[in-house]
């Protein structure tokens, strides 16, 4: 018998990624619907088809479904990211590059109201903080001001960094919500503002 007869066919890891997939989706669902604290492991497993204890081959927890689903999310976060000129933006590349972001957030609806709406929790899940601060560690490899930010001992401008960064996601999450309205139009030429002012600053 060779080596290949115990490493996991194609088919069963397919299977599993298919299912990691249907639960991430629908714990995803649930969680927006009700909130994170509320929902149980049985819920997210009926929401998603499958019995409770084929979910807990896949996940022991909410804090890991959240996780999964953070992480899958960042990797296309960061490359939005990267399409910032940087150090320093120009007003006119801050706003460019904000209309693709929208587009972005509103073709994944779903990872983008679900972090942000948890990660304002006063008791956040620990991957909704670990995702906030892995979003500004990619906006540091980008910007001048984010890399100030970062250093040790620029509290207040960390504070002035992560209130700018929730009036962005807050903003792109109403467009997303709500479509290309005045309202959400007028929240995003806020946050185009906001987000300018604190990347335009002296280092």
């Amino acid at each position: 018998m060779n080596a290949a007869s115990f490493a996991p066919s194609s088919s069963s890891s397919g299977r599993k990624a298919a299912t990691r997939s249907q639960v991430c989706a629908a714990a995803n669902a649930v969680f927006i619907e009700r909130g994170f604290a509320s929902p149980t492991m049985e819920e997210i497993a009926q929401r998603a088809g499958i019995r409770r204890s084929t979910l807990y081959t896949h996940f022991r927890e909410k804090d890991a479904i959240l996780a999964a689903i953070a992480e899958d999310y960042i990797h296309e976060v960061r490359e939005v990211i990267a399409a910032l000129p940087g150090p320093v933006p120009t007003r006119e590349q801050v706003e460019t590059w904000l209309a693709h972001f929208a587009q972005f957030v509103s073709e994944h609806r779903g990872p983008a109201e679900l972090i942000v709406s948890t990660a304002h929790l006063s008791d956040a899940p620990a991957p909704a903080l670990k995702f906030g601060a892995q979003v500004m560690a990619a906006f540091a490899v980008r910007l001048a001001a984010f890399r100030k930010a970062m250093e040790p001992g620029e509290t207040f401008r960390q504070a002035w960094a992560e209130a700018t960064l929730r009036e962005l996601g807050s903003a792109l999450n109403y467009r997303s919500h709500h479509g290309d309205v005045a309202v959400a139009r007028e929240r995003m030429r806020v946050a185009a503002m906001l987000f300018y002012r604190f990347v335009s600053q002296e280092p």
